[in-house]
C-alpha cells in the first residue's frame, strides 16, 4: 500500500508539472497544497488500517 501511495505521489508530481504552464501561479500553490494535504490522508489512513490490523494480531 505504501508503494500505491508513492506512486500516487509522484503521479501527482508529474501532472503538477505538466499543469505549471497551463495554471496561474495562485492556482497552482492551492493545487499543490490539496494534493498534499490529500497524500497526507491518505497515509494517515494506510498508517491507521497498518496499527488496527497489528493491534488485533497482537490479541491473538
Amino acid at each position: 500500500m505504501l508503494i500505491l501511495t508513492l506512486s500516487s505521489a509522484q503521479t501527482y508530481l508529474s501532472e503538477l508539472f505538466q499543469e505549471q504552464i497551463h495554471v496561474g501561479s495562485l492556482s497552482l500553490q492551492i493545487l499543490q497544497l490539496w494534493r498534499i494535504i490529500h497524500l497526507l490522508c491518505a497515509h494517515e489512513y494506510i498508517l491507521g488500517i497498518l496499527s488496527n490490523f497489528f493491534k488485533i494480531f497482537l490479541w491473538l
